[in-house]
């Protein structure tokens, strides 16, 4: 597939929490570098911290695109106020 990927959007993607959102993202950046390995970078315009629970089986990236959106699994998350980097698994939709 892709040996080094780089979205990037100003589309609502949002955390999710089960069906629960986390948080509302503002601006996004997604990568995925040559080892394979996805990161998030991002900009909260919304965040519940009780909600915002990395490594929880049901705790996910959603973010928008034509035609339906990508769903990844946050694995860790760290917030500085609402600016957010985490570590994504693979793409599962």
């Amino acid at each position: 597939m892709f040996r080094h990927l780089v979205l990037s959007g100003r589309a609502e993607a949002t955390l999710v929490f089960g069906y629960h959102t986390a948080a509302v993202l503002a601006s996004w950046t997604i990568d995925k570098s040559p080892a394979g390995v996805w990161s998030l970078s991002a900009t909260a315009r919304e965040l519940d911290p009780i909600k915002c629970r990395p490594g929880d089986r049901d705790f996910y990236l959603v973010v928008p695109r034509k035609g339906g959106y990508w769903l990844f699994p946050v694995r860790t998350l760290i917030r500085d106020g609402l600016s957010l980097a985490a570590t994504l698994g693979p793409i599962e939709h």
